[in-house]
């Protein structure tokens, strides 16, 4: 709920236990010589189903440093660009720079990448060597696979894995989870404004490859044959799909819950919330919503006067929540500012939790810190004794039975503030 751009760090981590503690130094430092650059920043690690302790390390580094985190976990290796692909789909943010675990990006030339796209509107930057420090068996498979890739698809000469990604352009992941053996293909044919900038090679903190030239013939095989015209082969494309059955695991976060303005991409899940038995009962209109009326109603919000939320807590989305700005409300600064809200968990599952109080609280702050209402209104059905529950906790107050099935409540802004704190020491557990 902050007007200020944000930036997800992805890194895919993967045997990294000798080198991830230093990787995590690196950035700590750019993020505080950086601070002041107008973004609010994430780091994202994704451990690639590795059996080190690396994950473990980066916990406990992380844990005890300045820089906002999440850690998720593949319950197997699935490769680099699919640990890349759950990344995507799990950020949220409006920018996101991808780079390796190894340290041959330096984080300082993520201020480079950003700098470029601010001066060029670019959707994508791509940091490329300009000399190469990979072995020469590497340095030859890359090769092979941009000479092969260039036939038929894109001149990939200078994409590498250190990349600054405007969200627009990866629409395509917030669709589903999807494996991938290279990103970048999803990516380049529907964005047209993309930048390269040349930035150093440093050397791996180890000096090793993961890959023996076997594996590297092997993937270039894989990614040409994938992205060439032979994948309309159906035969060829599933003996090459990447394996999809693995499971995410959420490690740890600096932030369990958190709190998203709703985009397109979620509609279709808060369709299906809505449609379920246990919120839909609640709900005055009662009929199922298809598809086609979920995305008739997200085109036609008034984002000026509506505002929708979406809450997610230990990488769970949880539930939905709502502020407008009631027609009563006047442009008259002396007039009273008032609101309409609501929203509701997802799942039984959080009844009785402290979610509901935390999308409450996260949803009436907003309301009444940044839009500056003097009072809100609710319309809560009667059955909903939970609800009714947690909002006289809140300071509601009944004013009215509006029908049959639903009664009306408002809360001023001086007793939301007078019972506000109150709420938040029941998350101290959260």
């Amino acid at each position: 709920m902050n007007s200020v751009p944000s930036l997800t760090i992805i890194i895919p981590l993967y045997k990294a236990a000798n080198h991830v503690e230093k990787l995590i130094d690196h950035l700590s430092i750019w993020y505080r010589d950086f601070i002041n650059i107008p973004f609010q920043c994430h780091l994202l690690i994704i451990d690639d189903g590795s059996n080190d302790e690396g994950i473990t390390l980066a916990q406990r580094k992380l844990k005890n440093g300045n820089l906002p985190f999440t850690l998720l976990q593949l319950s197997k290796n699935s490769g680099q660009h699919t640990a890349l692909s759950v990344g995507l789909l799990y950020s949220e943010s409006d920018w996101i720079v991808t780079l390796d675990d190894d340290l041959q990006h330096d984080p300082n030339y993520l201020t480079i990448l950003w700098e470029v796209a601010m001066q060029t509107e670019a959707d994508i930057v791509y940091g490329y060597f300009s000399e190469s420090k990979h072995s020469r068996w590497r340095n030859l498979a890359s090769s092979a696979i941009r000479t092969l890739t260039k036939l038929f698809i894109f001149d990939y000469s200078k994409v590498t894995s250190f990349r600054l990604i405007r969200s627009t352009a990866i629409h395509y992941f917030k669709q589903q989870v999807k494996t991938s053996f290279l990103i970048d293909n999803q990516m380049i044919p529907t964005t047209k404004r993309i930048q390269f900038v040349s930035v150093p090679h440093h050397q791996k903190v180890n000096n090793t490859s993961r890959y023996n030239f076997r594996g590297l013939v092997k993937m270039s095989l894989k990614i040409w044959l994938w992205h060439s015209p032979l994948n309309r082969w159906t035969w060829v494309k599933n003996s090459l799909l990447p394996n999809p059955d693995f499971t995410i695991k959420w490690i740890d976060s600096s932030n369990k819950f958190e709190t998203f303005p709703l985009q397109h991409h979620h509609i279709q899940m808060v369709r299906e919330w809505r449609n379920s038995s246990f919120v839909n009962q609640q709900m005055e209109y009662k009929e199922e919503i298809s598809e086609e009326q979920q995305e008739k109603w997200f085109k036609n919000i008034d984002w000026k006067r509506q505002y929708y939320f979406i809450h997610r807590y230990r990488g769970e989305w949880v539930g939905f929540s709502h502020v407008h700005i009631s027609s009563e409300s006047s442009t008259d600064t002396q007039s009273l500012q008032i609101g309409e809200n609501g929203g509701f968990v997802a799942s039984p599952k959080w009844q009785g939790s402290g979610i509901p109080i935390a999308i409450a609280l996260e949803t009436l702050d907003f309301a009444f810190n940044h839009l500056a209402f003097d009072c809100l209104r609710v319309k809560v059905n009667r059955s909903n004794i939970s609800a009714i529950e947690l909002n006289t906790a809140l300071g509601y107050t009944f004013t009215q039975r509006i029908n049959a099935e639903f009664n009306g409540y408002e809360l001023q802004q001086s007793d939301y503030k007078t019972n506000a704190s109150r709420m938040r020491k029941l998350l101290r557990f959260l």
